[in-house]
């Protein structure tokens, strides 16, 4: 369960729980202070956090090689060609990103799922294994995962697919994409130019309802030019799937519709990672989409808990989180006056 070289015993000043861009820098900002710090994550796939393993870096990436592509049309070699330069460029970025704290002396690393068992206190849980963990100060940064909304048949597996596990899948012919985010329409672009026939089903009345009209009628104009379709005011009722495809039953208009599919794509946007970390233990007040009610120094109502980055609820991007570690310094090293207003 402990796999950095630290030794386990003696006081911890800190625990963060998650690798991501904020907890990580701040680990290691309060580690070079002088402080002893244990940083939890429980999948040793996501040292350095979202941006490097599933999200920004290997999405460009694939980005990257469906655009330069040598040629048109369908062709699951090429896909497998990028997934697998994808897969290299990721396995490099997180064998550094683990040494860059493994590597400091004060900073124990641990593997395994953690949960609060009191407002000072951690466990851990690797398979058979637990390991029992103290600090005065708690950072929670365990990010954020994708949103699975209340439809039959939404369920993530076989031919059903959210933003990561579509990263490894076969290279559909035909995608049905459900949602017309930025997310959603970023991965429909980028199927489109490899080759699947991409349609996106938006229930707003415009995809990338968040920008500006004349920006979104940009991107969709070049998704179309790409082979992509984009249908809006499309609400998907039910998905199912079997051997032979996948089907999507949508209502657009008062008219029920069948979209015929080799896979789905859910990409609804993502809510904090949170469930399960045991919050009531400590005391620990969370909003509606479960992130942890935070205040502008990006403390919790309990004194010692912190949460930085997409877990309190605030804009979903990696230099959000970079400066939530920035205001964190400032409250536990610095004069303090830094928040994020």
């Amino acid at each position: 369960i402990i796999v950095g070289s630290a030794n386990a015993d003696g006081k911890l000043d800190a625990i963060v729980i998650g690798w991501g861009k904020g907890g990580k820098t701040l680990a290691g900002t309060l580690a070079k202070a002088g402080q002893r710090v244990a940083v939890i994550e429980q999948s040793s796939q996501m040292y350095g956090g979202t941006c490097i393993n599933i999200g920004c870096v290997p999405t460009k990436a694939l980005i990257h090689d469906a655009e330069s592509r040598d040629g048109a049309g369908y062709d699951q070699q090429v896909f497998q060609e990028a997934v697998q330069r994808r897969d290299k460029l990721t396995a490099m970025m997180r064998a550094k990103n683990f040494s860059m704290l493994d590597d400091l002396e004060s900073v124990l690393v641990v593997n395994g799922k953690a949960a609060f068992t009191g407002p000072r206190s951690i466990k851990v849980s690797a398979g058979s294994e637990e390991l029992e963990l103290s600090a005065g100060k708690i950072i929670i940064n365990t990010g954020a995962l994708p949103a699975i909304p209340d439809i039959e048949g939404a369920q993530i597996g076989g031919r059903v697919h959210d933003s990561t596990t579509i990263q490894h899948a076969q290279l559909p012919k035909a995608l049905a994409v459900v949602g017309g985010g930025y997310v959603g329409i970023e991965f429909a672009s980028m199927f489109a130019q490899f080759g699947s026939k991409v349609t996106v089903l938006d229930r707003g009345s415009r995809a990338l309802s968040k920008e500006d009209p004349d920006v979104a009628g940009e991107v969709q104009a070049c998704l179309e030019d790409a082979g992509a379709e984009i249908i809006s005011s499309a609400s998907v009722r039910s998905i199912s799937q079997d051997e032979q495809g996948a089907t999507v039953s949508y209502e657009r208009r008062g008219e029920v519709h069948q979209l015929q599919a080799d896979a789905v794509l859910i990409a609804l946007g993502r809510v904090p990672n949170t469930a399960g970390l045991g919050l009531e233990a400590a005391g620990v007040q969370t909003g509606s989409r479960g992130e942890v009610a935070v205040d502008e120094f990006l403390a919790t109502n309990v004194e010692g808990i912190y949460a930085l980055g997409d877990a309190n609820g605030g804009p979903q991007f990696t230099y959000v989180s970079l400066d939530d570690h920035r205001v964190l310094a400032s409250q536990l090293l610095g004069d303090g006056s830094r928040s994020t207003k």
